[in-house]
């Protein structure tokens, strides 16, 4: 086990997990989003700090105004796409790297993070999983709750290439499985997690993987 953040290759802040042909590397130092993939020496993702495949945490689309309520209360989050809050925090902090391996690493960071505020306290965890021939990618990200229930959710922004050649286009720009985690209402540890929950916490996760499930949500053309 290793919890080196760098790349076989020497680049800092990178993790790199490969089997078969396929190729993936992580970037912890930044939003812990997947910085490259790569399939036979071709490149899947749009290149570049912003892009790649990042999550969305501790919620998914857009706070109107940076505003939610969880029953009588009233939060507000940084307006990180003014007038609006878009996509949570997770992707603008550096994680901590709990564990890697040739095809497999796991990712956290605390939710009280003050760089990333949030009105709960808890656990992100992403666990980042190759295939061992290389031919699927699974992601799985936990959001566990240390104190009282919250409402939250997790999921993934990729930004494929277009004209990755053989004549087909992926333009989803959302979680490619479509699901994304609600409140959390379980006292099971989130999946992917490097550890369980303490005693009296709840935890809730959501899944998605390369490739995608059915033409229906891939949107291949």
């Amino acid at each position: 086990m290793s919890t080196d953040n760098t790349t076989q290759g020497g680049a800092p802040d990178g993790v790199r997990l490969a089997a078969g042909d396929t190729e993936v590397t992580v970037r912890p130092d930044n939003g812990c989003r997947i910085d490259s993939l790569r399939v036979g020496g071709t490149e899947l993702l749009r290149q570049g700090d912003k892009y790649g495949c990042f999550p969305m945490v501790p919620w998914c689309g857009r706070l109107a105004h940076g505003e939610f309520r969880n029953g009588g209360e009233l939060h507000r989050m940084p307006l990180n796409a003014p007038p609006h809050a878009i996509h949570g925090t997770g992707r603008n902090l550096r994680w901590r790297t709990v564990r890697t391996g040739p095809t497999e690493a796991a990712f956290t960071y605390d939710l009280t993070d003050p760089a990333a505020p949030w009105p709960y306290p808890g656990r992100v965890t992403q666990l980042v999983q190759l295939g061992a021939d290389g031919a699927s990618l699974t992601l799985t990200m936990g959001v566990e709750a240390t104190g009282d229930s919250f409402p939250a959710q997790a999921g993934w922004h990729p930004w494929f290439r277009r004209n990755l050649g053989e004549g087909r286009t992926y333009t989803s720009t959302s979680c490619p499985s479509g699901r994304r985690s609600g409140a959390p209402t379980t006292s099971r540890p989130a999946a992917g997690s490097p550890r369980g929950p303490a005693p009296g916490t709840t935890a809730s996760a959501c899944r998605a993987g390369w490739p995608p499930p059915s033409p229906g949500r891939a949107a291949w053309n």
